[in-house]
């Protein structure tokens, strides 16, 4: 018997390394290679955070998590993926004001900036559009916000403010197709322009493989306030998901793609199987015209045949509820 097409990358008393080991063992029974990050401090610096990490012919194919599907597929060399927005896609608004409020229970940041927040979120809400200029200036708020601030204190957090704040917002029709994806033997990826850490928990938590972000500059593990390189968003989302498509082998022609933005166009155009969620006016006329899938789970679009006064009634609560909240 050659050497093991597959190795399980772990660490003893790791629950998730006792699940895809006797997921690997239903399909290719004792042929795979196992080992420990405690034993490896080259493993352990490059996967201390993603373990259990399983790889197919020395390239890594999952962490956390893998299916059978999902594991067969690595073996058979077809692969394919499905890529997610975030923002209004998964998850009702936007990531970054619903993690900046759960900062804010925690003295991250004042009322006053908090305020600043809430009316960029208000807009993305319900008229329903990306503009990347409030987008932008929405992260520089967050990262700013940030600066100075410890990335293992922030990460500590996470997991708490992933299950109160950005869970209730996730469109579990949204969810659900994604995890149609998983059962298919897909992988799927959020590609996002929130940290990408931050995404990279929600996928975890959510059973997903992985997540595409950008990249929060860390400096003896406090944040500068910087992103390295560019935002994930437009252009670079595309150039990231080829990038990625690359590293991984998959066809292009065979990956699905998801967004609510006429700014992601460049990646619903690369992959084969591209459709709208929730999305603005324009990417809408575009999906009719090219034919695309077009899903619309927002609860404002019914809303708003009630009139603005129940929007706004609406939006006061909203308000008045999150700055009680101290």
């Amino acid at each position: 018997m050659g050497l093991s097409r597959v190795t399980l990358i772990g660490k003893p008393g790791c629950h998730l390394c006792d699940e895809m080991r006797n997921v690997i063992r239903q399909v290719v029974g004792e042929d795979f290679t196992e080992l420990s990050i405690l034993d490896d401090r080259e493993l352990e610096a490059k996967y201390l955070l993603d373990i259990p990490v399983i790889l197919v012919d020395g390239q890594k194919v999952a962490i956390h998590q893998i299916s059978k599907s999902q594991l067969i597929s690595a073996l058979s060399g077809e692969k394919s993926a499905a890529f997610f927005d975030l923002d209004n896609t998964l998850i009702r608004g936007s990531s970054f004001f619903l993690f900046g409020r759960g900062l804010k229970d925690y003295g991250y940041f004042t009322t006053k900036d908090f305020t600043k927040f809430f009316w960029k979120q208000l807009k993305f809400v319900v008229v329903g559009k990306e503009h990347l200029g409030d987008q932008d200036r929405l992260k520089e708020l967050v990262l700013k916000i940030a600066a100075g601030h410890s990335l293992s204190k922030l990460e500590a957090l996470a997991d708490e403010l992933i299950e109160k704040e950005l869970k209730p917002k996730i469109y579990e029709q949204t969810l659900a197709i994604a995890k149609e994806h998983i059962a298919q033997g897909r992988e799927v990826w959020l590609v996002t322009a929130s940290p990408q850490r931050l995404a990279q928990l929600l996928a975890q938590s959510l059973g997903l493989t992985d997540a595409i972000g950008s990249q929060a500059v860390v400096v003896d593990d406090i944040f500068t306030g910087e992103i390295l390189g560019k935002p994930i968003h437009g252009k670079v989302k595309a150039e990231e998901v080829a990038k990625l498509a690359r590293e991984k082998n998959f066809d292009l022609s065979k990956c699905y793609a998801y967004s609510d933005s006429s700014n992601d166009l460049p990646m619903l155009e690369i992959v084969g199987h591209a459709s709208v969620i929730n999305g603005d006016r324009k990417l809408r006329a575009i999906a009719k015209k090219r034919g695309w899938s077009i899903y619309d789970f927002r609860k404002m679009r019914h809303v708003r045949k009630y009139g603005i006064n129940a929007i706004i009634a609406a939006i006061a609560g909203l308000f008045a509820r999150t700055l009680r909240r101290k």
